[in-house]
């Protein structure tokens, strides 16, 4: 059967301000449909999970046709590291970097996000002010520091810059303004990238850049190119998406005085509320595979080559797996169910850490105060990327 088209173009600002009742809308009468963008999308829980679960037909390539565009200057791709890998590659590759992201690593960061959070909130004091700039870009920037690069970062601004054109980037020619643009940021990023590996090969710390200069996967240490991308995807994966959560986080508790106050009565209860706002509102939306091997999903024969969206956010709204999906519940017994952090072989390896940041830092902001409030004049602006959602801007009180 043909796949049909869904002529909604789901990045436009009008869609982005909700987009679930489109997402509804796909599941319910496309759920495998061709997008505008011309990639297939994928929208059911169970269709969702059958394809991040099986790389050897949905390949995880399918990001390299956005980081190795062949409009890209050849020093301006980036493999993705491991997001692009397969089996035993990845496997290999993976099981050397994730001890840097679990257990006794992210434990001993914990008093550090703490001290952050308080330097930050500090500096606020009590009051109104812009929170994503002024609290979640900079604390998420400070742990990421931390643990990459000892410190020796790039601003949130330079870090947000190189996000934005990547997530930007597209697998078609653009125009010539946008490819300016995009070589300058990344020639900047370079140019950190490759003073930041000389400078470690001369002279080790205790963090991720360096231990990512020893490691030896197949007995062969990376290359330039595989460090660069693996370090450009560390620093950047968690910092967009991690920052995003927070600032729904405060959207969130300014709305549901209820949980609000549960929290402050029980912050135990902080991992809850963190999962179900990972379900119902995540940053990330879309997850990109491109299929290597045939495939029928839902009576539509898709071939390789095809590019596809598979759009976790939408499983993470079915009802199929989650009852009442647009309904905040505290309480849901299966909320830890969400994909928000992918599923299978590609789960997020920093899962651990963005939960830990997320716990830290409204561990202490429930401590200090006794109202969380979003002064919204207007509607919330939203800004999208090919794979994720988030607020561009949030005025908060804390009171």
């Amino acid at each position: 059967m043909e796949i049909p088209y869904y002529e909604t173009d789901l990045g436009s600002p009008f869609v982005q301000r909700n987009p679930y009742p489109f997402y509804a809308e796909m599941r319910n009468h496309y759920p495998i449909c061709r997008l505008t963008d011309g990639q297939v999308a994928i929208t059911r829980s169970e269709d969702v999970i059958f394809a991040l679960k099986n790389p050897s037909i949905f390949s995880s390539k399918g990001i390299k046709i956005v980081s190795e565009a062949a409009w890209i200057e050849p020093e301006c791709q980036r493999s993705m590291y491991i997001l692009s890998q397969d089996a035993e590659l990845h496997a290999s590759h993976r099981s050397l970097v994730n001890r840097e992201f679990v257990g006794d690593s992210i434990k001993k960061l914990i008093p550090f996000m703490r001290s952050e959070t308080e330097r930050f909130l500090d500096g606020i004091g009590s009051g109104s002010f812009e929170f994503v700039e002024l609290f979640a870009y900079p604390y998420i920037r400070s742990i990421i520091g931390r643990l990459i690069v000892a410190d020796d970062i790039q601003t949130s601004d330079q870090i947000r810059q190189a996000i934005h054109v990547r997530e930007k980037s597209t697998p078609f020619d653009p125009p010539e303004d946008f490819k300016a643009s995009y070589h300058a940021v990344m020639e900047e990023q370079n140019d950190y990238l490759k003073n930041l590996i000389a400078e470690r090969r001369k002279c080790p710390k205790d963090d991720v850049t360096t231990r990512l200069l020893n490691i030896r996967p197949n007995n062969a240490a990376l290359s330039d190119y595989e460090l660069k991308s693996a370090l450009d995807l560390f620093l950047s994966a968690g910092f967009h998406t991690t920052a995003q959560v927070l600032a729904s986080a405060m959207l969130y508790l300014s709305n549901l005085d209820d949980v609000f106050s549960l929290l402050k009565a029980q912050p135990d209860r902080i991992p809850d509320f963190i999962e179900e706002l990972l379900r119902i509102d995540g940053p990330t939306h879309r997850l990109l595979r491109t299929v290597v091997s045939p495939v029928e999903l839902n009576g539509h024969s898709l071939q390789p080559g095809e590019v596809c969206s598979v759009i976790v956010a939408s499983a993470n709204h079915d009802p199929a797996l989650f009852p009442d999906p647009d309904k905040f519940d505290i309480d849901r017994q299966n909320k830890k169910r969400h994909l928000e952090f992918g599923y299978g072989d590609h789960v997020c390896i920093g899962s651990l850490l963005a939960r830990t940041e997320i716990r830290v830092a409204l561990e202490v902001i429930l401590e200090r105060y006794k109202k969380v409030e979003c002064r919204i004049q207007h509607d919330v602006e939203w800004v999208s990327t090919v794979t994720t959602r988030g607020i561009r801007a949030l005025n908060v009180q804390l009171s």
